[in-house]
């Protein structure tokens, strides 16, 4: 287990869970997204069940998406775009019950899918 694995598996276990699910939010999802682009398919693939089981856990798809446009969607790595564009049509498929299809950040991040059919 590298250093970073290590400490964040102490600052997690001291957390309650509301903590826990804000500590995720803050500082974990940001990177699932960015693993997404990973050269490594086993890398990508536990990026995307791990979105998804936060997605089941906390019963919010939005937390997620201003996540995927910023790290994802406007990335400037094709792969990662893609991926992450994969990722999040897979997630709303299985998980649409949980999405906030009024919300603006839905609307948000339509809208900038629509931009990006060119890729």
């Amino acid at each position: 287990m590298n250093l970073l694995a290590s400490t964040l598996t102490l600052e997690i276990i001291n957390l309650n869970p509301k903590e826990i699910e804000y500590y995720v939010r803050t500082k974990l999802l940001k990177n699932l997204i960015k693993n997404l682009g990973d050269a490594k398919p086993q890398i990508r693939k536990t990026s995307h069940y791990c979105l998804l089981g936060y997605v089941k856990t906390y019963k919010s798809f939005d937390e997620l998406i201003p996540i995927y446009s910023t790290y994802g969607l406007n990335s400037n790595e094709w792969q990662l775009r893609q991926k992450s564009i994969n990722s999040f049509q897979s997630i709303l498929i299985m998980e649409m019950k949980f999405l906030n299809w009024g919300s603006g950040e839905f609307r948000k991040i339509f809208e900038l899918l629509m931009a990006r059919l060119k890729d």
